[in-house]
């Protein structure tokens, strides 16, 4: 692990024994690769791909269930209401625009995704991650 405020490598330490910041704290360095971040609001790190923001423990993680994002789907997906709640936001604005586009007839496609999401052929949010069966 790396500290995030100076990059130093930091092993089994809570203090960065270099700068003398905790752990957790910073956000100048990614605490996986040690590289320096091209601006400290940055996500997700460029060259190793950790998640650096919100929570890394995967219980902590939200986790939606499939069955209500499928069902909200199934039938508000003319809406988006089930990407919207799955934050898919771009999908859920684009349902609503082809429904509208359409008269309605583009309702059939959030039918369909709900299906989808049912099955299990679409398994992640919009956050990147894995539905709960």
């Amino acid at each position: 692990m790396y500290c995030r405020n100076c990059g130093y490598l930091i092993k089994n330490q809570t203090i960065c024994p270099s700068c003398g910041f905790h752990k957790d704290k910073g956000n100048t360095y990614c605490f996986a690769c040690g590289k320096k971040l091209p601006f400290s609001s940055i996500l997700i790190c460029q060259n190793c791909n950790t998640r650096l923001r919100g929570n890394s423990k995967k219980q902590d993680i939200k986790q939606y269930s499939r069955l209500s994002v499928g069902f909200l789907q199934v039938f508000f997906g003319a809406f988006g209401i089930g990407r919207f709640y799955m934050h898919s936001y771009l999908i859920g604005f684009l349902q609503i625009i082809v429904t509208i586009l359409t008269f309605g007839l583009g309702s059939i496609w959030g039918f369909i995704d709900g299906i989808l999401i049912l099955s299990g052929k679409i398994n992640k949010d919009g956050l990147g991650n894995h539905l709960k069966d």
